[in-house]
């Protein structure tokens, strides 16, 4: 697809492009084209793969933008962050600068403040605990999300076998890991990053703590160096003003389970109901949790012996003692406020969705292309309807589109499929999966197959 948009400059075409690794050549500007797999517009965060002076959209528009950590060893030390808006099911081109002669290409905008104390955007201020490393947040209007002894990690005892057979919650003594210390890593107009270290026997926890400049949704990022044996690592989320229940996702759906404390699964988020609305917490890692009287622990590491069925191994000549969970971890966690309930929009499935999601990019060279420099192939309506899957069918006969009601609501759908000029309404039910086959004769309209696609249904 990046192959055929165009990007075209005026001359640049004619210069030696590959001559060496750098990507900018006699001061052209290098296009990025930049792709949303999700079926709704997006406002999301973009680190562009090399070093930039300034950044400018399909439009020219300059985007403001903060230089962040590269994470490589031997090119560029820095990376241009931005704030990109990418329309559904599509891609949009950002050209990269190597000089300021765009017209105010860097944009202009201040920097968030961030102190080993705490952080804040003009939308949220949160405040970390000097002994404990604690967080605790509150929104312009004075509003708390969280209870008064903060977002914290804390490691339970765990002599449960590899599946804890028999047991349905884990009620061993929290205990509290030390807090080493915090100090500011990430300031500017796009970000602000404190990062938290803490330690336990032999284990270390890096957390860090960022906001965006116009988003109220706090993000912590971990990593884990664990060497723990019978241990469980937990993060406590104590929700402030929390009801009874909670929404959690399932595979192509949700279900609202009791606050009883019970070890549980979740796929993606949990969302908790509040006096003011409701909190989504999102994960692109954590797979259970437990919830009681409005005080939610996201399972993050368990280490048992593996194979450990409660019982002595029949032998372990030449078997070192093995527990899962050893080494090096990464967790991405968000907590995201709302009003109305998590189904009103869709609000809580497209919070994490957004935050799990990779949005792919391709650096580009000069060039003259069919497809225009912004475009959204698909678009879907109600908001609680999304496009999943877009394929060939397996046959070879035409085009897969896959839709998902997600908020549990009945819809009447449109769907417009704008690289097949087609278009189809009906209706789902809720959390209902239907898979469309658009067949590639146009004469035929789109009918709905299994999933497999093994047989039409009519």
């Amino acid at each position: 697809i990046a192959a055929r948009v165009d990007t075209w400059v005026p001359e640049a075409s004619t210069t030696d492009r590959y001559r060496s690794l750098r990507p900018y050549v006699e001061h052209y500007p290098v296009p990025v084209v930049v792709f949303n797999p999700l079926s709704w517009d997006v406002t999301v965060p973009i680190a562009m793969p090399h070093e930039a002076a300034a950044v400018t959209d399909d439009a020219s528009r300059p985007l403001t933008m903060q230089r962040i950590a590269s994470g490589e060893g031997t090119r560029y030390p820095d990376h241009p962050l931005v704030r990109a808006e990418l329309p559904a099911s599509g891609y949009r081109i950002f050209w990269l600068h190597d000089t300021h002669e765009a017209d105010g290409a860097n944009g202009a905008a201040g920097e968030l403040p961030a102190t080993p104390t705490g952080l804040s955007n003009r939308l949220v201020e949160v405040v970390i605990d000097g002994a404990s490393g604690a967080l605790t947040v509150r929104d312009k209007q004075g509003r708390e999300w969280f209870a008064g002894e903060g977002v914290r990690p804390v490691v339970l005892e765990d002599p449960s076998d590899t599946w804890s057979h028999g047991v349905v919650r884990y009620e061993g003594e929290e205990q509290a890991l030390k807090f080493l210390g915090a100090q500011a890593v990430e300031t500017g107009p796009v970000r602000a990053t404190v990062r938290l270290a803490f330690a336990w026997r032999g284990s270390t926890v890096r957390e860090d703590v960022y906001l965006y400049e116009g988003d109220e949704a706090l993000g912590v990022r971990l990593v884990v160096d664990w060497a723990e044996r019978s241990q469980l690592l937990k993060m406590v989320v104590p929700v402030a003003g929390a009801g009874a229940d909670a929404a959690v996702a399932l595979p192509y759906g949700a279900i609202t389970r009791p606050s009883d404390g019970r070890e549980e699964v979740m796929q993606r988020w949990v969302d908790i109901a509040t006096s003011q609305g409701g909190l989504t917490c999102a994960s692109d890692f954590t797979y259970g949790y437990d919830l009681a009287d409005g005080r939610l622990r996201l399972t993050l590491l368990r280490s048992p012996r593996w194979a450990d069925h409660g019982a002595p191994w029949p032998h372990d000549r030449g078997l070192e003692p093995s527990h899962t969970d050893q080494g090096v971890h990464r967790v991405s966690l968000l907590f995201a406020p709302h009003t109305g309930d998590w189904a009103s929009g869709a609000v809580a499935p497209r919070r994490a969705e957004e935050h799990c999601t990779i949005f792919p990019l391709v650096t580009e060279t000069w060039h003259r292309g069919a497809l225009p420099r912004a475009a959204s192939f698909v678009e879907v309506a109600p908001a609680t309807v999304t496009v999943p899957v877009v394929k060939r069918a397996e046959d070879g006969s035409g085009w897969v589109v896959r839709l998902v009601e997600v908020a549990g609501r009945p819809a009447t759908v449109k769907l417009n499929v704008k690289q097949l000029d087609r278009e189809w309404q009906g209706e789902l039910g809720p959390f209902e999966v239907k898979t469309l086959l658009f067949p590639d004769s146009a004469a035929t309209s789109a009918y709905e197959v299994d999933i497999p696609e093994l047989q039409a249904r009519s």
